[in-house]
């Protein structure tokens, strides 16, 4: 469905302060145009499918983060921006399998968010918590609504350590 990818870029623009791309009565004839061109490539193939990502995958993906973020600690020089982009998708695959890989928290960890008063990740140490600020544009008006998901790490001390990390060289890129 078209309907998923429009979204995702009316998102994406929308956070990052642009007007949402594509909108109008011609993008409504061009998608009804589509739905009734799509067809099977192969009738024989089978339907696509999400599948979890293994936790093999998931541990060398954590592994890398702690990686960088140990080497950060170690020299006097911070990351790399190639680094520091690993380091942050990291973070975001091992915050969006935390949270069973809803489609949207991985999407939803901004680089910067748009009150810095508010920010969209914090761990509570005292509790072993993750606290994440999820926000979304609902409806036509866009009306921002927000709400605040807990995640018990109790068990996860390694990816509270990425996500530490993560978050402590976001403030330092951002000069906060």
């Amino acid at each position: 469905s078209e309907q998923t990818h429009q979204s995702l870029l009316w998102r994406s623009s929308k956070q990052c302060g642009f007007d949402p791309p594509a909108l109008g009565a011609d993008l409504d004839l061009a998608r009804k145009g589509w739905e009734q061109r799509q067809t099977v490539a192969d009738p024989s193939a089978l339907p696509p499918n999400r599948v979890p990502i293994p936790p093999t995958v998931m541990r060398a993906v954590l592994q890398l983060g702690l990686d960088i973020a140990k080497k950060n600690k170690t020299k006097s020089a911070h990351c790399t921006a190639a680094e520091i982009n690993t380091l942050r998708d990291c973070a975001a695959l091992t915050t969006s399998y935390l949270f069973f890989n809803r489609g949207d928290i991985a999407h939803g960890l901004l680089w910067e968010p748009e009150d810095s008063t508010e920010p969209d990740l914090r761990i509570d140490a005292a509790r072993s918590s993750l606290l994440f600020l999820e926000r979304r544009f609902k409806g036509k008006s866009q009306l921002l609504t927000k709400r605040l998901l807990v995640l018990d790490c109790s068990d996860k001390k390694e990816c509270l350590d990425l996500l530490q990390a993560y978050l402590d060289v976001r403030q330092h890129v951002r000069g906060c």
